[in-house]
């Protein structure tokens, strides 16, 4: 499977039928509604949420099968421009993780239908969010 970075390099918001990943650059007017929605359609999700870029020590996992309590994008006071990670259950607790002064947000899918979220700060950390299996909704 091709890296994140190599999904960029090699697609600027289209899919890419010989590698069949499509990826997509969130426009910055649109991260609220996008996060909102993601976390309505994601909620409950199994997702794992990977830290890379040497501001953060290296790559480390936050959670590697945790339910998805939600993606915020935040925009008031100083966390403006931030975006919270929450994710959680009843057993550990809630987590969450805050990326600072977020500079790009990708969306991508890839050949097996996996959906991946890598949002990118100022200082070159990636947070990886990645869709495990959505939970089962009424009427899907």
């Amino acid at each position: 499977m091709a890296s994140l970075d190599d999904i960029k390099r090699q697609s600027e918001g289209h899919c890419d039928a010989a590698m069949g990943v499509c990826a997509r650059d969130i426009d910055r007017q649109r991260w609220k509604l996008f996060f909102d929605k993601f976390s309505r359609d994601h909620k409950e999700a199994q997702v794992s949420v990977e830290i890379r870029g040497e501001a953060s020590g290296g790559a480390h996992w936050l959670s590697e099968d945790s339910p998805l309590l939600g993606l915020v994008y935040l925009e008031k006071e100083r966390e403006a421009g931030s975006v919270e990670v929450a994710i959680g259950g009843p057993e550990s607790g809630p987590v969450t993780h805050i990326v600072r002064d977020v500079q790009r947000v990708w969306q991508q899918q890839d050949q097996h239908g996996r959906e991946f979220l890598q949002i990118i700060s100022a200082d070159g950390t990636s947070v990886i969010v990645t869709v495990i299996n959505a939970p089962q909704r009424a009427g899907a």
